[in-house]
């Protein structure tokens, strides 16, 4: 999980998503993601800086960096809530519950194995999950002052299976960053 939610890891999830927005021309949706990872990325680091709390234990490949808030806890749900908030108004009604469903299922266990391998304290995910809300928040409010035209169709399943195997490929040959 820690090497799903750093910079590489990322990347990998959404370079299929990011190419296929850029493709077929949704600039808007592309700028609108881009700019909440941007957003939250300097959050982090921002708020890293400023508060200085260290972590509770410090792996060597974590040596320099501090705990508040969980980076990995927020990016995870900026990345997966503006996924879920971009694809719910393409489905039917009655399915659009289960996008924001599935990126709990993804954001939660990504900001609970970083208090499982001790590297952060639970104020750290819980600040970081919040600090990742209000991100997304912002980034819909923004897409939602004009009128977008849908993003379907979309090949879900060829983008996610591609997402996979390059965050696969992540975990088996990068070092974690």
């Amino acid at each position: 999980m820690a090497r799903i939610g750093d910079t590489y890891g990322v990347v990998a999830l959404v370079l299929p998503w990011g190419a296929w927005l850029l493709l077929r021309r949704h600039y808007a949706a592309f700028l609108h993601i881009g700019a909440g990872l941007g957003a939250i990325a300097l959050l982090n680091t921002l708020g890293k800086a400023l508060i200085g709390r260290p972590r509770p234990d410090t792996p060597d490949y974590l040596t320099g960096s501090l705990a508040f808030p969980s980076a990995h806890a927020s990016t995870a749900v900026v990345l997966y809530g503006l996924a879920a908030a971009f694809v719910a108004p393409e489905l039917p009604s009655r399915y659009r519950f289960w996008a924001y469903w599935v990126a709990i299922a993804l954001a939660f266990p990504m900001a609970i194995s970083r208090l499982v391998i001790g590297v952060h304290w639970l104020s750290d995910l819980v600040g970081g999950a919040l600090m990742g809300l209000v991100v997304c928040a912002l980034v819909r409010l923004a897409w939602q002052r004009r009128h977008r035209p849908a993003l379907t169709p979309c090949p879900w399943l060829l983008l996610s299976a591609a997402s996979l195997v390059l965050v696969s490929a992540r975990v088996a040959w990068l070092p974690p960053v």
